[in-house]
């Protein structure tokens, strides 16, 4: 397994890292203050086959894996975290398909889904219903044919775009309460979009929330079997948090390199900033621990990239564990570096024509969605109370 990045993924990433500087970056700061979805970043993305990246060749795809997406996230993240976040919606609700989707729903959405033909939302939040998803409390009651669904469901990323809902709901038999996965058609009768929020970061991505209202779902949309929804939810996230990492770590890396520009030609006392200790020191521990944070996302990819090949629905506790771990360094990481980066730039920081105030905006929510952070740190806790050592030996 290799430590960190093979010639041909170098290679995909300096793609990548052009396509980020000419089509991204120039719209970056638009797509904030304007609080739109970039409808155009969409079809360039289409374009490039971003979608088809983890498809399986099987059903049109490229079957380059979890590696070559966080690729994607860091580099495109270093200039628009609302970007990236594109494709990591449109993965993490493709993710139920791949792992619990039969072959007749495999064959019918994950080529168009990998085209961008089918866009997707992946809807488990509800209004009381956060870190503790079993709570939810969205129904799903069975009916000739399908299924009847009730509930709401809030934080849902590019709902404004997405042609369906993955959505779990309840199915409450005989005092049994059987969580349950859903393919939801947007245009469903009895579905309403609901306001669309207004964040503090990542604002050209549109969050909003949606009503269902006796919304019938033919019995096709289940995926996996009914009861497997919450199983279905942890495997998802436990392969798609990494791609938050990998965000962080661009968002991180998106900050760093301008204060580093920014202290080599900043003048102060007859020297650049970055030749004084108070800046040098901030900069150095800003570049050490991206560089850590990294690492270890892209070990993560690389062990749930191994894992996937071998087929398993649920990861090995080291696989879940990184998992964890990548995601929590980094978006701390990226939270840190960030506000550090503003601090050196002082009060140019805190201004709207620099655009280091917007990074930090984006950082903050990388240690709340696909999981808060306290969540990770009750995932790894569990972890360890089985393992011998710090090397993660169970």
């Amino acid at each position: 397994m290799p430590l960190f990045l093979t010639s041909e993924e170098i290679a995909f990433q300096n793609k990548i890292r052009e396509f980020a500087k000419k089509i991204v970056q120039p719209r970056a700061k638009k797509i904030d203050q304007n609080g739109e979805f970039p409808y155009d970043i969409l079809e360039e993305f289409k374009k490039i086959d971003i979608f088809k990246i983890n498809i399986p060749k099987k059903y049109g795809g490229l079957e380059l894996g979890f590696v070559y997406l966080c690729i994607i996230m860091e580099e495109i993240s270093k200039f628009c975290a609302s970007s990236s976040l594109i494709l990591q919606v449109q993965e993490t609700a493709s993710q139920v398909i791949k792992i619990a989707g039969s072959e007749e729903q495999k064959e019918r959405f994950l080529p168009k889904i990998g085209t961008g033909d089918i866009m997707l939302a992946f809807a488990l939040t509800e209004p009381k219903s956060g870190s503790d998803a079993q709570s939810i409390r969205s129904s799903a009651k069975k009916v000739d044919g399908g299924y009847i669904l009730n509930g709401t469901k809030c934080f849902v990323s590019n709902g404004n775009v997405a042609d369906y809902f993955v959505t779990f709901a309840k199915i409450k038999e005989e005092g049994n309460e059987k969580i349950t996965c859903f393919l939801v058609p947007k245009k469903s009768k009895g579905l309403r979009m609901g306001v669309i929020r207004d964040k503090m970061g990542l604002r050209g991505s549109i969050t909003t929330e949606f009503f269902m209202k006796d919304v019938f779902v033919d019995e096709s949309l289940r995926i996996g079997k009914e009861g497997m929804g919450f199983l279905i939810a942890l495997s998802t996230l436990d392969r798609t948090r990494p791609m938050i990492g990998a965000q962080a770590v661009g968002i991180a890396g998106g900050a760093f390199d301008y204060a580093l520009k920014y202290s080599q030609k900043r003048i102060q006392f007859g020297k650049p900033i970055l030749h004084h200790e108070g800046v040098g020191f901030m900069l150095a521990d800003m570049i050490t621990k991206i560089e850590a944070a990294r690492l270890l996302v892209y070990k993560a990819a690389r062990l749930i990239d191994k894992e996937t090949k071998e087929g398993k629905l649920r990861f090995s506790k080291k696989a879940t564990m990184y998992s964890a771990m990548s995601k929590m360094f980094a978006s701390e990481t990226a939270t840190e570096v960030t506000s550090s980066a503003v601090q050196i730039l002082g009060g140019y920081g805190y201004m709207r024509d620099f655009i280091l105030e917007r990074y930090m905006r984006d950082a903050k929510v990388t240690q709340i969605y696909e999981g808060t952070n306290q969540i990770q740190r009750y995932v790894i806790m569990n972890i360890m109370k089985d393992l011998k050592n710090h090397l993660l030996e169970e």
